[in-house]
């Protein structure tokens, strides 16, 4: 069933350029006994398989702005190693994805009020809100794009697909730095790394990115994520 869950997941969010991480993190909590380590290093392996081919399929987009993203991308990956090395109780570890698993939803819902604005970020503004978000994701083990993605339209950073593409690579370079510091734990063993997920995510991903999903409009998605970001954050702070 998680199987089916992970594949139709990867399959909708490929198209705009998520990995669904934020997503797999609330099914494997909310569905399974799992350790919190082994969720995190499952969600953040089946986030890479699916933005890593979306970032090589749109990574031409963004071959006119390759110094901006670069910088972006190396001002969010030292906070994101660095804060990923840090243990903590389960409980809180819980409490801190259920805070932020909450607030992606929120300004997932709340993207439709300010659509309209338009709001300029200066340069050396953006790298320190890669920097904070890199930290996001090293803390919680999410790509950390479902909170660069609605900063990125509001400012107008580039067009949809633009954004799309710098996205999917965002969170692809933070998964790996994240997997490659849960990979220094001496607990881990990679037979708990669940293969028939990853396969299922990386085919979901691959359709995603190549189908359009006539039937279902990205407004729809946006709800439907938000309401159960919201859900599964607010599960995971009152069942600490």
């Amino acid at each position: 069933m998680i199987t089916l869950v992970f594949f139709a997941i990867a399959f909708v969010y490929s198209s705009a350029g998520f990995g669904g991480g934020s997503m797999y993190l609330a099914v494997l909590s909310q569905a399974t006994a799992l350790p919190f380590f082994v969720i995190k290093l499952n969600g953040l392996i089946n986030n890479l398989g699916v933005t890593i081919q979306s970032a090589w399929m749109k990574f031409d987009l963004l071959r006119n702005r390759r110094k901006e993203v670069i910088a972006l991308m190396v001002w969010a990956a030292l906070p994101c190693m660095i804060f990923g090395l840090i243990e903590f109780k389960v409980a809180i570890h819980q409490l801190l994805l259920g805070i932020f698993l909450t607030l992606g939803g929120i300004s997932i819902l709340g993207q439709k009020f300010w659509e309209s604005w338009i709001i300029v970020i200066p340069t050396h503004v953006m790298k320190w809100i890669s920097f904070f978000i890199g930290s996001i994701a090293g803390l919680t083990g999410i790509g950390g794009g479902i909170y660069f993605s609605p900063i990125l339209h509001l400012s107008r950073w580039g067009k949809p697909k633009e954004i799309a593409a710098f996205t999917a690579l965002f969170i692809a370079v933070n998964s790996f730095l994240s997997i490659v510091i849960l990979a220094t734990r001496s607990d881990l063993t990679w037979n708990e790394v669940h293969l028939d997920w990853l396969f299922a995510v990386v085919i979901g991903g691959w359709m995603g990115s190549k189908i359009s999903i006539s039937w279902l409009k990205q407004e729809q998605v946006k709800w439907i994520t938000g309401i159960l970001l919201i859900f599964a954050g607010q599960q995971l702070i009152w069942q600490r």
